[in-house]
């Protein structure tokens, strides 16, 4: 049985770290406007497992963006430059994730503009690939 890395892990941790990097604004689901009107959000895409460990944990990787959603263009620009750095030095490995889930690694990209979203925002997304360890089997 493969096992996967949970996105909800992986995007709870990523928020977690950039609300401890005090960006209030970041949430692991989509918001509605009324509820922040500039939310950064992460989404989680597909889990690729590397390899399976001699304790039958497995090892692999998933990719995550952050969406930095802003009524300026200039500002979407400048708040994920900061959100691409901020992750970057963030320490993964002290992560708080459920028994049976570890953090390895967060590799951060370059942010890259998105365009508009359908409520008129400037997006720019910030592209991730977590190295993550789950199970025991």
């Amino acid at each position: 049985m493969m096992a996967s890395f949970p996105a909800g892990v992986a995007a709870r941790a990523v928020r977690d770290a950039l609300r401890g990097a005090g960006y209030a604004n970041a949430y692991d689901v989509p918001v509605a406007a009324w509820v922040c009107c500039e939310p950064i959000v992460v989404s989680c895409g597909t889990w690729e497992r590397e390899s399976r460990q001699a304790d039958g944990s497995e090892r692999g990787r998933r990719t995550l963006v952050a969406h930095v959603c802003c009524d300026d263009p200039g500002d979407a620009e400048a708040t994920a430059r900061g959100v691409a750095l901020d992750l970057a030095v963030w320490d993964w490995a002290s992560a708080e994730t459920p028994a049976g889930t570890r953090i390895v690694a967060c590799d951060v990209g370059r942010p890259v503009p998105y365009g508009r979203d359908r409520s008129g925002r400037w997006v720019w997304d910030v592209p991730m690939t977590m190295t993550g360890v789950v199970g025991n089997g």
